[in-house]
C-alpha cells in the first residue's frame, strides 16, 4: 500500500458527526420534492417501524483489547483485499469530464479539464483496501465501530502517494461504505452512500440519517448559512438482477436505489449493484448538482 496519510479535516468532522448521529438518533417522516432521477417515486423518507432498519447497526465484539475486532469477521471486505474501480464522472448535459488535482494534499485544489480526454493528473479510477488496526482514523475516533478502508486514487501516471481514509462497517446484519470525498468526489458527501441490509432476500426498505459539516457548503452543489445539514435517505431494494459487466462478466446482483433529500429542497439519488462475492459492482450516484458519477468494480485481489 502507498504511504498512507490522514484524511483532510473536514472528511474527519463529516465521518465524525455521522457516526455520533446514527447511534443516537431514529429517522422520522419527512417529505420533499421528487427526485432528479428519471423514474423514482416521490422523495419521502417513509416511517419504518423496526428500528433495525432506522438506522446502520454497529457490532459489539466482546474483546475490546483487539485493536482488529471490527475486521476480524470481515468476508467480503477484509484487510489487505483490494477493490479497483474505474470512475466516470459527467455534467448535468451527459458530457463526459475530467478532473486535472493540482495538489494531492490539498483538498478543493483541482479544476475541471477543457476537452474530453483526461491529463495526467486525472484519477481514473480508486483503489479501496481496508486497513488493519491501529491506525490514523483509529486514533481520531478511538471510540468508532467501523472497519476503516483507504481509497488509492489511480491516475494514467499511476497511483498517487496519498490516500483518503474512510470508514467502513460490515457484519451480519448490513455493509455500509462511505465514498470517497476529496476533489470533485466531494459531491458525493450529500448522496445515499453504498448500504445494504441482510437478508437482501426478504428485506425490502430502510433508512438512513447524516449530518453534513458545513465545512461541505458549497454554491456550486448545497450552501447553508451555517451549522449541519441533515440529509435523510430510503433505500429501495428492487430485487435481483443479471448485470453484463465490462471486467467481470455476467453477474446476478441485488439492485438497491437510494433517495436522499434534504430540507434546502435538493434531491439526489444512487443506484447500487450488490454482489455476495464482490460486494459493490458498480454504484452509479445522480448528484444533487444533477451530475452523475459511476464506480465500475473490474479487479479484485
Amino acid at each position: 500500500m502507498s504511504k498512507t496519510t490522514a484524511i483532510g479535516k473536514s472528511l474527519l468532522l463529516s465521518t465524525l458527526l455521522a457516526l455520533a448521529f446514527q447511534c443516537q438518533e431514529r429517522a422520522r417522516t419527512t417529505s420533499a420534492s421528487a427526485s432528479n432521477a428519471q423514474n423514482d417515486p416521490v422523495v419521502t423518507v417513509d416511517p419504518i417501524e423496526d428500528p433495525f432498519l432506522r438506522e446502520v447497526y454497529y457490532e459489539t465484539p466482546s474483546d475490546a483489547r483487539d485493536p482488529n475486532r471490527f475486521n476480524t469477521d470481515n468476508t467480503l471486505y477484509p484487510i489487505g483485499k483490494s477493490y479497483y474501480y474505474e470512475v466516470q464522472h459527467r455534467d448535468k448535459e451527459g458530457r463526459e469530464r475530467w478532473v486535472e488535482v493540482l495538489d494531492w494534499n490539498a483538498l478543493d485544489d483541482w479544476r475541471w479539464v477543457e476537452g474530453s480526454k483526461p491529463v495526467a493528473m486525472s484519477p481514473m479510477g480508486v483503489r479501496m483496501v481496508v486497513q488493519p488496526s491501529p491506525n490514523s482514523f483509529n486514533q481520531a475516533f478511538p471510540d468508532a465501530k467501523v472497519s476503516v478502508a483507504a481509497y488509492e486514487y489511480l491516475t494514467n501516471q499511476g497511483p498517487i502517494q496519498q490516500v483518503e481514509l474512510v470508514a467502513l462497517v460490515e457484519n451480519a446484519r448490513n455493509i455500509y461504505l462511505t465514498p470517497p470525498r476529496s476533489f470533485h468526489f466531494k459531491v458525493l458527501e450529500f448522496s445515499p452512500y453504498p448500504y445494504v441490509k441482510f437478508p437482501l432476500d426478504s428485506i425490502r426498505k430502510w433508512a438512513d440519517r447524516r449530518l453534513i459539516a458545513h465545512s461541505f457548503s458549497d454554491t456550486a452543489l448545497i450552501a447553508w448559512p451555517k451549522g449541519l445539514l441533515v440529509g435523510r435517505f430510503t433505500y429501495y431494494n428492487r430485487g435481483k438482477v443479471l448485470l453484463n459487466t465490462q471486467h467481470m462478466g455476467k453477474l446476478r446482483c441485488h439492485w438497491i436505489r437510494g433517495i436522499g433529500a434534504y430540507g434546502t429542497g435538493h434531491t439526489c439519488s444512487a443506484d447500487f449493484y450488490f454482489h455476495p462475492k464482490y460486494g459493490f459492482v458498480r454504484m452509479r450516484f445522480h448528484n444533487v448538482d444533477s451530475s452523475s458519477t459511476a464506480f465500475e468494480l473490474y479487479r479484485v485481489d
